[in-house]
């Protein structure tokens, strides 16, 4: 299995700049919700719940979203609304015409190893929408900033068709972008997904060493259920460019220029 980089991060991180984590510094963690257990495995069916806020790059803490809504899947499937700002749905098994090798729907060539090798899978990603019509995307985000520190957090909801193990090993190395520097990291795992919906946790940090100088990690692992994500709604006309923004991967930014 062979890709472009390592692993990458989740669309969410590097599509906005961290904008949908970043700028959450205030307030604790979710009211209530899925996001996973002690193992990360959630079981045959996935039922998600919670208190919706909404992104807003003004905003210092995401104001509560107390809104109603159509929650649609990708794949599709999935019911779910969100009424009155709280999110409620369900999915069960996927068809199978929308699994794919674990490989291409978690877009990561870790340097170790999928066993077995032809399980199949997919990645849920939530979308809202006003009667036919989509206006939004629904995350399950959290982040903190400092002055010389930033992290963002990501849960993932995967489903496999049968009980996978993932291995990766640590790589470490340099990266210069015009004016920005710095090293990488990509912690070592190993992993075991469940057949059924599993929680995976992406976490993303860094540190400013010196002047236009940075050291980055990434992490993933199975959900934490003490984690402070919440579900946070990208509403599309609030975003700083209309419409959905194009998921840029998941590498680390400063290598690709993403948010240089």
């Amino acid at each position: 299995m062979t890709k472009s980089g390592f692993w990458k991060m989740p669309s969410t991180l590097a599509a906005l700049g961290l904008a949908l984590a970043l700028v959450l510094t205030a307030c604790g963690g979710d009211d209530n919700g899925g996001g996973g257990g002690g193992s990360g495995f959630l079981g045959a069916t996935l039922n998600l719940s919670g208190n919706v806020y909404t992104i807003d790059d003004d905003a210092f803490t995401p104001p509560r979203f107390t809104g109603n809504r159509t929650v649609v899947s990708r794949p599709p499937g999935g019911t779910g609304e969100i009424t009155e700002g709280q999110l409620s749905f369900t999915f069960g098994r996927p068809a199978t015409e929308y699994l794919e090798s674990i490989g291409d729907f978690l877009e990561v060539d870790w340097g170790g190893s999928v066993t077995p090798a032809n399980a199949m899978g997919t990645r849920l990603r939530l979308r809202t929408a006003t009667g036919t019509t989509e206006n939004g995307s629904l995350w399950r985000v959290y982040g903190t900033r400092t002055a010389t520190f930033s992290r963002g957090e990501e849960v993932d909801f995967i489903f496999v068709d049968r009980d996978v193990t993932m291995r990766g090993e640590r790589i470490t190395g340099s990266w210069n972008n015009n004016d920005y520097s710095g090293t990488y990291e990509y912690r070592a795992f190993n992993i075991t997904l469940r057949e059924g919906w599993n929680a995976l946790r992406w976490v993303w940090e860094e540190r400013v060493t010196a002047p236009n100088t940075f050291s980055e990690t990434m992490t993933l692992s199975h959900a934490n259920p003490g984690s402070p994500v919440r579900w946070e709604l990208d509403d599309w006309s609030r975003a700083r460019n209309s419409g959905e923004p194009e998921p840029l991967g998941r590498t680390l930014p400063g290598r690709n220029g993403i948010r240089r």
